[in-house]
């Protein structure tokens, strides 16, 4: 609302977003790990849930990256292209390892996990967004 500083609803939405951040993380674990399960049948469930966290620790590793480097627009968005081209790559090759996936198959799966973390990271992101209007 009006006659809010922005400090205090920077502050305000900063810690929403800290305390709502582990709580998506542990989902997008699991959710991944549902979806693993989905995609790979014949394994067990505990391969899912190991590969899973091992994704998303990648996935965040090369985002974090990202961000730290110096940003102007064109960067980022170079940098976007450039990072998802990196996590597709290497999912791709991680599914051909842990699970035996043939390339097709792998390419197929891999194109199906990135639209499908990044629907869910578009969720993470609407949501914090929702709730840093109630906060005004």
């Amino acid at each position: 609302s009006e006659g809010v500083p922005l400090a205090a609803f920077a502050a305000r939405f900063d810690a929403a977003v800290s305390a709502y951040q582990p709580v998506l993380l542990a989902g997008l674990v699991v959710v991944s790990g549902v979806m693993f399960e989905i995609l790979f049948r014949r394994h067990r469930a505990l391969t899912h849930i190991v590969f899973a966290l091992h994704w998303a620790a990648f996935f965040f590793t090369v985002e974090a990256v990202r961000q730290v480097l110096p940003i102007s627009l064109t960067w980022h968005e170079t940098s976007g292209m450039a990072a998802t081209a990196i996590e597709a790559v290497y999912l791709t090759i991680a599914m051909r390892v842990v699970y035996g996936a043939s390339w097709y198959s792998a390419v197929l799966k891999t194109a199906v996990v990135i639209v499908a973390f990044s629907a869910l990271l578009m969720f993470w992101l609407t949501s914090a967004i929702a709730l840093a209007l109630r906060l005004l």
